[in-house]
């Protein structure tokens, strides 16, 4: 049995606005799975991009029964970039697990995780399967592949690995920086934020790896085809922005541009 010294630390990043009873039950997934763990080898940090419902009831309830670390952190600056950024700095462990709060991490999330950790390191970027949660809501904005893929620039990079499930060692993070605020849900390009960082990462030459395990279930609850036509118009505004930021730094990507045009 290991010593929790031995043990790489997680620090779990959930941002959130005005979703307090969805955040409730995501919260108690990520405490269950982190259960799993010796004592200190979790953390959980929740940001608050300007919720007026009752989250920091919430996250406070959760924080005085749950056996780790869990700290409220305020983000008025309206954007996912800067509540996960917020987070980044905030977080104190190895690496950043980031989550969102319509998601349940597996319970077994964290043992399938410590798989691609050696020495208590992790060598790449990586994310897990993504599944609906109910079968009702649209097949959008999932993955459930069951090979691993290393990212290449054969590879379309939006949705390689989901923002919802998405693991980034802390040196990795120092290298790439932090996510671009122009980019992701709340801003006015609406999404790819963490495609953005995938696409830095590459520029970089770190590895980043899409695994089946590490399992999130997501409860989006697009059922209609108005909401599906809407995320999926934002999506492309996002994609369509992050091309033509890397028009010249990565020009591989206007193959990927010309078929989401074509799409």
């Amino acid at each position: 049995m290991k010593s929790p010294e031995q043990f790489p630390t997680f620090s779990v990043i959930v941002c959130t606005l005005n979703r307090a009873d969805a955040l409730a039950e995501c919260l108690a997934t990520i405490v269950k799975s982190a259960g799993t763990l010796p004592s200190g080898a979790v953390e959980l940090v929740v940001v608050d991009n300007g919720s007026t419902d009752h989250t920091r009831a919430v996250v406070q309830e959760i924080a005085a029964s749950a056996p780790i670390d869990v700290r409220l952190h305020r983000e008025n600056r309206k954007g996912l970039s800067h509540a996960r950024n917020t987070g980044m700095s905030a977080a104190r462990g190895k690496c950043l697990v980031f989550t969102d709060d319509d998601c349940r991490l597996s319970q077994n999330y964290f043992d399938d995780l410590l798989r691609y950790c050696k020495d208590g390191k992790m060598d790449a970027i990586r994310g897990g399967k993504v599944v609906l949660g109910d079968l009702e809501d649209a097949a959008i904005t999932i993955r459930t592949e069951t090979i691993s893929k290393l990212y290449e620039k054969t590879l379309a990079p939006g949705g390689f690995i989901q923002g919802c499930n998405m693991v980034i060692p802390c040196e990795m993070a120092k290298k790439i920086g932090a996510f671009d605020t122009r980019l992701g849900a709340g801003s006015p390009l609406h999404a790819a934020e963490d495609t953005d960082y995938i696409v830095r990462a590459h520029l970089l030459g770190i590895p980043v790896e899409y695994v089946p395990e590490m399992t999130v279930t997501h409860l989006h609850g697009r059922r209609k085809r108005e909401a599906v036509l809407a995320i999926t118009q934002n999506y492309q505004i996002g994609n369509g922005a992050l091309y033509m930021k890397y028009l010249f730094k990565a020009p591989w990507l206007l193959k990927h541009f010309l078929w989401s045009v074509r799409n």
